[in-house]
């Protein structure tokens, strides 16, 4: 009779994982610092590959909107895509310290650089 019970709980268990939301983890930093200069490479080659196409439209004098239109695309869907990484990389930052004045103190200064005071005599977070 345990055997039963646990044969049921087996048959069960997958048709409740099924339900569940799977959850993602958030890849590393590493990764997605990787990914951005990737991109930021790729989004400076088009844009520079797009120049070349509208100057060599200009020289024929012949026009082909549709091609521009797929290209400029292409290029605004990798900013878009550098915007949500961006976004990703700067929600895992740590809060940077801040004088007593409101002004960011720099990793390793000693002396708040807006007011002058010493950084360590209570820096406020965020």
């Amino acid at each position: 009779m345990a055997r039963l019970g646990l044969r049921r709980r087996a048959r069960e268990e997958p048709e409740q994982q099924r339900q569940r939301p799977a959850r993602r983890a958030a890849p590393p930093s590493g990764e997605l610092r990787r990914e951005r200069k990737t991109l930021v490479r790729e989004h400076e080659g088009r844009i520079r590959d797009l120049g070349g196409v509208v100057l060599e439209m200009y020289r024929q004098d012949s026009f082909r909107e549709s091609l521009l239109y797929e290209l400029c695309a292409e290029v605004t869907a990798l900013e878009e895509r550098l915007r949500e990484l961006d976004m990703l990389l700067d929600a895992r930052r740590p809060p940077a310290a801040r004088c007593e004045c409101g002004a960011p103190l720099f990793w390793g200064s000693r002396f708040c650089s807006t007011c002058g005071r010493p950084a360590g005599s209570a820096p406020a977070e965020g």
